[in-house]
């Protein structure tokens, strides 16, 4: 790409007392999405949606579509926990909503992956929750160990993803829910938000993102880009170091939906308050050497939609797929 590094998928303020947000129009959200988001830590700052039904299979090459591939990016960490085992036992089963948050992406040591701190929730249709319970009671036979969050046991493994150590958290606070977790502290505030509504939310209604986002759509998301974390982001605009994303300090955040029952194109919107948000939009996403050029308008200053036909083999879309999901904090070093 031009000698620019390649990134890759493979798979938000503390004051003295509760802050009230603003009176204003609350994005349109299902039900089970808003609680699952109210359950996230504050600070979350990317956020990933796959609406049911969905059988929980795996995509196989080459027939696999996108929607096959991006509606998995929050359950990825459950379909492959430790090599596919968790799958094998619950594969067939049907998934009605799948939402991770995640938060401080960090360069693996060498190639893979970028380790980060998050947490899948993959709730199943009631015919699965036998099955559910099942299976999450052979995970903490075979677990490395187990420990106690919340009054709720949670199997512990370890996963070995190229050079990195990844410890992943699996639990099952409520029947037919599984938790899939990156990093303890984060999973136990998430549990913790589950028995309480906390003042505080991640992605209050209040952003700008959620007024260009289709929630309606079988697989959206966005990211609000925050400084938290930047300087050891690879993928935050705020990082100028970085290899992999152009920067910007004025990036405000970044939506994307695709919903195939109204048409074959993906779309994303990329919000910033720099003048020259354009330019790093073409720069970022025009590849004509890799046949990516999507097309992309100015909707209003600083507001960039990218729409691109996903209908063909992954040849096609592929580009376009990664560079999405790198702008999320999702990506591998090749």
């Amino acid at each position: 790409m031009s000698g620019r590094m390649i990134l890759v998928f493979t798979f938000l303020l503390m004051g003295a007392g509760p802050v009230r947000e603003p009176d204003v129009p609350k994005p349109v959200m299902p039900v089970a999405v808003r609680e699952i988001v109210e359950w996230l830590p504050s600070d979350s700052e990317s956020l990933i949606v796959s609406q049911g039904p969905i059988t929980f299979k795996k995509a196989t090459f080459p027939t696999y579509s996108f929607l096959e591939s991006i509606r998995v990016a929050p359950y990825s960490l459950i379909m492959s926990f430790q090599n596919e085992a968790l799958y094998e036992l619950l594969q067939g089963q049907k998934i009605t909503l799948a939402v991770e948050g995640s938060r401080r992406f960090r360069s693996p040591v060498s190639l893979g992956l970028l380790p980060y701190e998050g947490c899948q929730v993959l709730m199943f249709d009631p015919g699965a929750h036998q099955s559910v319970a099942e299976a999450f009671q052979i995970c903490l036979q075979r677990a490395r160990r187990t420990i106690s969050i919340e009054k709720l046991k949670v199997a512990v493994f370890t996963d070995r993803r190229e050079q990195d150590d990844w410890t992943l958290y699996l639990a099952q606070p409520r029947a037919g829910i599984l938790l899939c977790a990156t990093n303890q502290d984060y999973l136990e505030e998430t549990l913790k938000r589950m028995q309480s509504q906390q003042p505080k939310r991640a992605f209050p209604d209040t952003l700008e993102e959620w007024k260009y986002l289709n929630t309606e759509a079988s697989v959206w998301g966005l990211r609000h880009f925050s400084a938290k974390f930047s300087k050891t982001d690879p993928t935050s605009p705020f990082d100028e170091g970085s290899g992999g994303v152009l920067p910007d300090k004025d990036a405000i955040g970044f939506v994307y939906w695709f919903d195939p029952q109204q048409d074959q194109i993906a779309r994303a919107v990329y919000l910033s308050k720099s003048k020259k948000a354009a330019e790093i939009v073409q720069l970022r996403w025009q590849y004509e050497e890799e046949k990516l050029n999507p097309i992309i308008r100015e909707r209003e200053p600083g507001i960039l939609e990218i729409a691109e036909p996903v209908d063909g083999d992954p040849e096609e879309w592929y580009y376009f797929y990664m560079i999405l999901m790198c702008h999320l904090g999702h990506a591998v070093y090749l």
